[in-house]
């Protein structure tokens, strides 16, 4: 994440979208039908031609306000940084000054955007693994509605005039939300998240595989426990290095608005959630890739609206639902790729 200072023919409300190919595909009422790639961790790439190279894979980034190319990708296009230019970039983990580009054109199938910007990131996110050149932000994104459906592995970039029958009877409407901390941000999308007892803003960030929380956002009294535990047992070992535990907890149940996730997985970590909400002391929480990959959506950044298929909600596993928060320390899962290293 990156924070920068239809009508079709024959289409009816209970229709299904499908391809039959993998490729872009342009439809009757102006959607393109965008066949996505995922990395090693479940990031959603799409493929995009830079000044007519290419395809290069290009994450689909909804918390980030710009698009981005990574120096590498830059390096092999032989694009110079614009002398004396570069913009503020915020994150989890902190704050920089980034470089940027001019490019004659970005494409993604028939989406053209001419004489466009790039901030330049150092490297590869790792969390990205070795597939992804750059991202796609909002600033492409925030033109469309983007829809998804898992079965097809594909977005769907729909012009807002054309949205209208994607929106099947029975999907849940969520409200997103700008600035909801007033803090005077209003690049970015936020949802009403629902988790322990408590409703608090949640970052609607693709670009994040992972689902997150701040240790200091965190209430439930297991987790709290957990982290004291780490924490004697880091003392315990020498106190080597910073004290940063991640801990994967499994939540009995979360909620978007009304549509329920069941034994979902987020990952709690130390970060510093005020650099991207702009209000320090205030909860956040990061709804990322692995809270919608698996489900219909649609992301109507125009009217403001997440929708979400009943069909595809997650079911309780009698079998492995409990009422119980289960949580676990590890360090299989490298939330610190949020930092772009050479």
């Amino acid at each position: 994440m990156l924070l920068l200072v239809l009508v079709t023919l024959g289409l009816t409300s209970c229709a299904t979208h499908r391809i039959e190919d993998d490729f872009i595909q342009l439809r009757e009422d102006g959607a393109i039908v965008v066949p996505v790639s995922f990395t090693d961790d479940g990031g959603m790439l799409i493929d995009v031609l830079v000044d007519g190279e290419g395809p290069y894979p290009f994450l689909v980034d909804t918390g980030s306000t710009t698009s981005a190319i990574f120096n590498d990708a830059r390096a092999r296009l032989g694009i110079d940084v614009i002398p004396g230019r570069q913009v503020q970039v915020r994150g989890i983990v902190g704050t920089a000054m980034r470089p940027v580009i001019r490019v004659g054109s970005i494409d993604i199938g028939p989406i053209r955007e001419e004489d466009k910007l790039l901030v330049v990131l150092d490297s590869r996110r790792q969390n990205a693994g070795e597939t992804a050149s750059g991202l796609i932000g909002l600033d492409i994104l925030g033109d469309f509605a983007l829809a998804w459906y898992p079965e097809e592995r594909s977005f769907y970039f729909i012009p807002h005039r054309s949205l209208v029958p994607y929106v099947e009877t029975g999907w849940i409407e969520v409200p997103l939300r700008r600035d909801p901390y007033g803090a005077g941000l209003e690049e970015l999308y936020f949802a009403d998240v629902e988790i322990d007892g408590r409703t608090i803003p949640g970052l609607v960030d693709l670009g994040s595989a992972f689902t997150l929380m701040n240790w200091a956002d965190i209430q439930h009294p297991s987790l709290q426990e957990r982290r004291r535990m780490l924490r004697r047992d880091w003392q315990l070992q020498g106190a080597v290095d910073e004290f940063l535990p991640t801990v994967a907890s499994i939540y009995p149940v979360l909620r978007i608005g009304d549509y329920a996730y069941y034994d979902h997985m987020v990952l709690v970590h130390e970060f510093d959630s005020a650099n991207i909400s702009g209000a320090a002391g205030q909860p956040l929480f990061i709804a990322g890739a692995s809270m919608f990959a698996g489900h219909d959506f649609i992301m109507d950044f125009a009217g403001q609206k997440l929708y979400l298929s009943r069909s595809t909600m997650d079911r309780p596993n009698r079998s492995t639902t409990g009422t119980r928060l289960r949580s676990y320390a590890t360090e299989s899962y490298n939330v610190k790729s949020f930092r772009w290293n050479d």
